[in-house]
């Protein structure tokens, strides 16, 4: 969400990733599966960490009020304290997918 229209160029996308986050992916590999294949999980945790580099990166280029992301984890980046309350009552509200 911008304060206004203004064209940002192009922007990538950050859904659809197996997860794409802000959590450390390292740390969410603690708790993985035992039988994932280990080298598959270190190519998504390099692939991982450089999609959120490029994802801060973006952010900082287009400087959105908020930002939200709603794949296979749920992400809301904001400058806008108000907007915290409101995502989280419709996202509580919005019942089973």
């Amino acid at each position: 969400m911008l304060d206004r229209f203004r064209d940002v160029g192009p922007l990538d996308t950050y859904v659809n990733y197996l997860g794409f986050g802000l959590s450390n992916p390292n740390a969410r590999g603690q708790v993985r599966d035992a039988t994932w294949e280990v080298v598959g999980w270190r190519a998504y945790v390099e692939a991982e960490v450089e999609r959120q580099i490029l994802f801060w990166a973006q952010l900082e280029q287009v400087r959105p009020l908020s930002c939200v992301i709603d794949g296979d984890l749920f992400v809301l980046v904001t400058v806008e304290p108000t907007v915290i309350d409101a995502v989280v009552r419709w996202y509580s509200n919005r019942g089973p997918n």
